[in-house]
C-alpha cells in the first residue's frame, strides 16, 4: 500500500472513530434528558399525590382550635394529625403557632426543615419566610444540602439561594441543578428553582451570554414549570413561587436589551409570553401583578417587548388584510414608541383565509391572529385600533374608508363598549365624536401634521 493510500486509510479510522465517539456522546445526552423528564414527571405525581392526601386531612381538623391550643401553652395535647397539618401549612399558621408546636415536639424538626426545603419561600416575604425559618430553632445538624456549606437555618433562609449562587464555580447550570438534587433538594422545587435564577442572575451580572441558559430552561421540565409563565393547556402541579415566572422573564427581557440573549432563544421565549393564553395576560391591556413586578424591575425591556407586540399586530394587519398597504403600515411604524396598544379584529372572511395554513407561519403572526378579535356580523372590513396617550385611532381594511380619530375619553363612552362583541365595522365609526380623516393625496404629511397638533409625535 502506497504512503498516500495509507495517510487515506488512517484518517478515514479516525473519523469512524470521532463519528462513533460523537454518536456515543449524542446518545448518553438524550438518555440523561429522558431520565431527568422522567424524575420529573415522577415527582410531579408525588407532588399530586401529597397534595391531595393533605386535603384531605385538613378537613378532619379545626385549624381555629389548634390555634387556640397553641396560644393557651398548650401545644403539647395536640394530636399526632393536628402536628402534622401545623407542619403541613406551616405559612397558613405562622411562626408563632409553628414554634410552639417544633418546641412541644422536637422529633418534627426534621420533617419541618424538608417541608420548607419542599415549598421554600412560596409567596412569603423574605422577613416573613426568616421568621418561619427562625421558628424551627434550626441547629447546623439539622437541616443542610449535601455537598454545600450551607447548613442550619442559612441553608433555608431567604438569601441562601443568592450565597449558593456564588459558591457554584460550574458554568453549566444543568451541574447546578444535578448538584442540588444530589444535596436533597426536589428538582421540580421552588428552592431549586430559585437557585438557578440566582445562579443564571449572577452570570449575567458578570457579562455572560445566557442563551444556553434560557435554552436549557425551556427544555428542562422541572426547572420550566417554576420559572417560564404557564400558557393555559400546560398542566402544572406542585408548589410554585408565583415571584420566580415574573423574575425569571424580567431576567431574559433585561439579557436580551443588554445583547447577551441571541434572537432564536429570545424568539422562543417571547412566543410564550406573548401567547394570548399565557397566565400573565397582554401587558399592554392591563397590568397583572406579575407584568407590574416586570416593569418595575426593567422598564426599559418591558417597553421593548410592548413595542414588539404593537409591531407585530401592526404589521399582521396591513399585511394580511390589505393589498398594497406597505405606505400605511410603514407611517404607523414611525409611531411605534408613542403607541401604547393595539388591537385588530378580523371580519369573517379575512380570518378564514388567514387561518388556512396558520398552522405552517411563524409563531408571531400565530400570536397576532389569536390575539384578534372578530367582527360577529357579515361585514368584509376589518378594523386596527391605536392608542395613543390622550387618542385612540382606528384604521380600516378596504381603502375607501376613512380614519376615525377619537379622543380616549369618547372611545371608551361610545366605541370600546362594542369591542366585546363588535357585529361590523360601522360599530367603530362614530362621526358625531370622531375626527373622520381621509387617504387622498399627499395623506402622510396631512396626517403627520394633524398628529402633531394632537401632541402625537414620530420618533
Amino acid at each position: 500500500m502506497a504512503l498516500s493510500d495509507l495517510l487515506v486509510e488512517m484518517q478515514r479510522r479516525q473519523q469512524s472513530s470521532k463519528d462513533k465517539v460523537h454518536t456515543l456522546f449524542a446518545s448518553a445526552g438524550r438518555a440523561q434528558e429522558s431520565l431527568r423528564a422522567e424524575l420529573s414527571r415522577a415527582e410531579a405525581r408525588t407532588s399530586a399525590r401529597e397534595v391531595s392526601r393533605e386535603a384531605r386531612i385538613i378537613k378532619q381538623v379545626d385549624p381555629e382550635q389548634i390555634r387556640r391550643t397553641c396560644d393557651a401553652g398548650r401545644a403539647h395535647e395536640l394530636s399526632k394529625l393536628e402536628q402534622k397539618v401545623v407542619i403541613a401549612q406551616f405559612a397558613a399558621f405562622g411562626a408563632r403557632v409553628v414554634k410552639s408546636v417544633i418546641d412541644a415536639f422536637p422529633h418534627l424538626r426534621s420533617r419541618y426543615s424538608r417541608r420548607l426545603l419542599r415549598d421554600w419561600g412560596v409567596q412569603e416575604g423574605g422577613e416573613q419566610w426568616d421568621r418561619l425559618v427562625a421558628a424551627g430553632s434550626f441547629g447546623e445538624a439539622d437541616v443542610g444540602i449535601r455537598g454545600l456549606p450551607l447548613k442550619g437555618a442559612a441553608a433555608l433562609a431567604s438569601d441562601a439561594p443568592t450565597r449558593l449562587a456564588s459558591i457554584f464555580k460550574t458554568g453549566d447550570v444543568g451541574a447546578v441543578l444535578e448538584t442540588l438534587v444530589g444535596g436533597g433538594v426536589r428538582a421540580d422545587g421552588p428552592f431549586a428553582a430559585s437557585c438557578v435564577l440566582a445562579w443564571i442572575e449572577k452570570r449575567r451580572g458578570t457579562g455572560w451570554n445566557v442563551s444556553e441558559y434560557l435554552q436549557w430552561v425551556l427544555k428542562t421540565p422541572s426547572i420550566r414549570t417554576q420559572l417560564v409563565p404557564r400558557v393555559a393547556d400546560r398542566n402544572v402541579r406542585g408548589a410554585v413561587d408565583p415571584r420566580h415566572p415574573a423574575a425569571f422573564t424580567a431576567l431574559v427581557l433585561g439579557a436580551h436589551r443588554e445583547g447577551r440573549v441571541s434572537e432564536p432563544e429570545y424568539e422562543a421565549f417571547v412566543a410564550i409570553l406573548t401567547d394570548p393564553r399565557c397566565e400573565f395576560g397582554d401587558p399592554r391591556v392591563e397590568v397583572s401583578k406579575p407584568w407590574g413586578q416586570i416593569k418595575q424591575q426593567e422598564p426599559a425591556g418591558y417597553q421593548a417587548l410592548v413595542e414588539r407586540l404593537n409591531s407585530e399586530d401592526l404589521r399582521f394587519f396591513f399585511d394580511k388584510t390589505m393589498e398594497d398597504a406597505t405606505d400605511r403600515r410603514e407611517f404607523w411604524l414611525g409611531y411605534l414608541k408613542s403607541i401604547r396598544r393595539t388591537h385588530c379584529v378580523l371580519d369573517r372572511k379575512s380570518a378564514a383565509k388567514i387561518q388556512q395554513g396558520l398552522s405552517l407561519q411563524p409563531e408571531r403572526l400565530q400570536n397576532s391572529y389569536r390575539r384578534a378579535g372578530r367582527f360577529t356580523g357579515n361585514t368584509d372590513v376589518s378594523a386596527f385600533c391605536l392608542w395613543f396617550d390622550s387618542h385612540v385611532i382606528v384604521e380600516f381594511s378596504k381603502t375607501a374608508n376613512a380614519v376615525y380619530v377619537y379622543t380616549t375619553a369618547n372611545f371608551e363612552k361610545h366605541v370600546r363598549p362594542h369591542l366585546v362583541q363588535p357585529g361590523s365595522a360601522s360599530a367603530l365609526k362614530d362621526a358625531d365624536v370622531a375626527l373622520a380623516w381621509n387617504h387622498n393625496e399627499n395623506w402622510e404629511r396631512r396626517f403627520r401634521d394633524r398628529l402633531n397638533d394632537l401632541g402625537i409625535w414620530a420618533r
